[in-house]
């Protein structure tokens, strides 16, 4: 199969696979290296070993993403969290998806390290960018499309 096509194929169909529904995980540090590495397995699939002076080795990963051309799969997940961020807020305060978001449940948690919280999450990505008043600027579309380009070319998330 020539490089292109490999390349189409897991634009259309894996990438979709692996990232459905992750506009709702508290993305970890953990789960963020999971994806890369599989990502980074399928790319290495893609982009084939190279022969340097009559030796063949595999690429590096900075090589990878040179040929690949586009954005990482974890920075594909973190744009899409914000994305969803904005239509979340820009729902009826009574909508089911709004109130389950914003709810603080009732009771104590259970001991050992705290889980992390996607809105929690979501937020430290925004703060990171230097975004302040993000529930005021997500109920104007245009200016929340704005902000989620810039999530699209920010290095430190």
């Amino acid at each position: 199969m020539e490089r292109q096509t490999k390349c189409t194929v897991y634009k259309t169909h894996i990438n979709p696979i692996l990232v459905y529904g992750s506009e709702c995980w508290p993305l970890s540090k953990k789960d963020g290296n999971m994806l890369r590495i599989f990502e980074s397995r399928i790319l290495r699939m893609v982009y084939i070993s190279i022969n340097d002076d009559s030796i063949w080795r595999t690429r590096y990963h900075h090589e990878l993403y040179t040929l690949y051309d586009d954005l990482d799969i974890v920075q594909l997940v973190k744009i899409g969290r914000v994305r969803w961020l904005g239509q979340l807020f820009r729902m009826h305060e009574l909508g089911p998806c709004r109130k389950l978001t914003v709810l603080q449940p009732e009771g104590t948690r259970r001991a050992g390290k705290t889980k992390v919280m996607w809105l929690e999450s979501v937020e430290e990505h925004l703060k990171k960018m230097g975004v302040r008043n993000w529930r005021r600027m997500s109920q104007d579309r245009e200016q929340w499309r704005e902000i989620v380009e810039e999530v699209k070319v920010h290095q430190k998330l």
